[in-house]
């Protein structure tokens, strides 16, 4: 009998803890409806700041002593709340999956003890946000208004003094905007007075784009002016078409009214065809007898040269697909989702441009990748290895954000060069049911 009353007794204690804690999660429950709209502005506001000093052209004046541990705080309480998400995320899913798992669940971590924790947390983040937003104040200066990152990292240069002004002279933008391009660059400008030119036609572009005339000033006003095309990301594309623009009107403006009546044009002709070239000899030839003459052929050869190339690159690919009991192919990597089952998915090697004078600029890589199409998402994830240099992650598989499954990225001139070996590995979570396929990859290189 006394083993029966305490079997009763422990199953009561169970009763009532468990509608207790189912208490306590519809009081979670209801916190997060009702308080996590304010807090999820919060966090958003955290994101958009940060993603405003991340930026390599900042490192200098972020490594201050005080700004440095304010980061470092920040970064110790994100990754602690990050933490504690993804253990809610878990428990709740085994809460809705009831049975045994719900129970389970309710006896491993309380409810009650988790909205605690999760209020504490969220509270730690709200004065960080404001501690963050002064460091972005501080370090932007008024230039927290211009919309593009590379203006703005160019206003941002302008040092403490200058931050904070309306204007800023032409000629220090100048200077700032040649610095951003030797960093993008890796220190060192190939053919420096091309490039020179370009940014000094871009800014006196810049001067005098918005309501007020030139003045040999720059404004937030006249940056925010300035259009950019979107797929311009850096400052190297930007200035693109000054330098091809620049190159052209100088050549032109080398040709005497004697070359372009030869030409057959009293305007500045466009770049002649080969057939045009031959004709254009063969018949100088045939009027002159013997003489050569070289300086139309010299001519034609410089404005006959593109000012880029694009190439298709061949890809060692077919249909691959991994799950969650695959083997763990990728070698040893850093990083989330790194060490997961995963299969060789591509190979490729990086060609050289068939003009000299091009240089590699970027490769671009899409494919159709997807998840098992169910459940959780954003964990599948493609990575790469260029040569044998550490493998880093591409991109990570989330149909919400890409609900066509096309992906598209980019690796840059920084980081590959001609002739490099680039491996690629599709990585999939161990989790029961997780599966991960690409279907299509084509890989271009753009040489300039």
């Amino acid at each position: 009998m006394d083993s029966i009353a305490k079997t009763l007794s422990f199953i009561k204690d169970a009763v009532v803890f468990i509608t207790t804690e189912l208490k306590h999660i519809e009081r979670m429950n209801q916190f997060i409806s009702t308080n996590i709209l304010t807090y999820e502005v919060a966090i958003n506001n955290l994101l958009d700041t940060i993603q405003n000093l991340n930026n390599p052209l900042y490192n200098q004046i972020l490594s201050q002593t005080t700004l440095c541990s304010i980061i470092s705080l920040v970064n110790a309480h994100v990754m602690s709340l990050k933490k504690l998400v993804i253990k809610m995320t878990k428990w709740n899913n085994n809460i809705k999956a009831g049975g045994f798992r719900k129970i389970r669940a309710l006896v491993r971590d309380r409810p009650s003890v988790l909205s605690e924790i999760l209020f504490q947390k969220l509270l730690e983040i709200k004065p960080l946000l404001f501690e963050i937003c002064q460091i972005e104040k501080n370090t932007l200066g008024s230039g927290i208004r211009i919309r593009h990152p590379i203006l703005r990292a160019a206003w941002v240069l302008s040092g403490s003094n200058q931050v904070n002004d309306s204007s800023i002279e032409k000629n220090i933008m100048i200077e700032n905007f040649y610095t951003i391009l030797k960093k993008e660059m890796g220190g060192e400008i190939k053919k420096s007075e091309s490039w020179k030119k370009a940014i000094q036609q871009m800014v006196d572009q810049i001067d005098g784009c918005a309501a007020g005339d030139p003045d040999n000033k720059i404004s937030i006003s006249e940056l925010n002016e300035f259009v950019i095309r979107e797929d311009k990301t850096t400052l190297r594309q930007i200035l693109k078409d000054y330098v091809s623009s620049s190159s052209i009107s100088q050549e032109s403006s080398s040709l005497t009214p004697e070359k372009l009546l030869l030409l057959g044009s009293s305007e500045v002709p466009e770049p002649p065809s080969e057939k045009l070239l031959l004709e254009s000899n063969e018949n100088s030839s045939s009027e002159k007898g013997s003489e050569h003459v070289s300086s139309e052929k010299d001519i034609s050869i410089t404005l006959d040269k593109p000012d880029e190339d694009m190439v298709d690159i061949p890809v060692s690919f077919n249909s691959t697909e991994v799950n969650h009991s695959s083997k763990v192919e990728i070698p040893t990597c850093e990083g989330y989702g790194s060490n997961w089952p995963s299969i060789k998915l591509a190979e490729f090697t990086v060609p050289e441009s068939q003009y000299p004078h091009l240089e590699l600029d970027f490769i671009d890589i899409e494919c159709v990748a997807r998840d098992q199409g169910w459940g959780g998402t954003g964990h599948v994830n493609i990575r790469y290895q260029i040569n044998e240099k550490p493998i880093e992650p591409a991109f990570f598989v989330d149909r919400n954000k890409s609900p066509d499954n096309k992906y598209k990225f980019t690796i840059n001139y920084e980081k590959l060069s001609s002739g490099d070996t680039v491996k690629m590995w599709l990585s999939c979570p161990s989790w029961n049911g997780w599966r991960a396929k690409v279907d299509f990859m084509t890989v271009r290189a753009t040489f300039d």
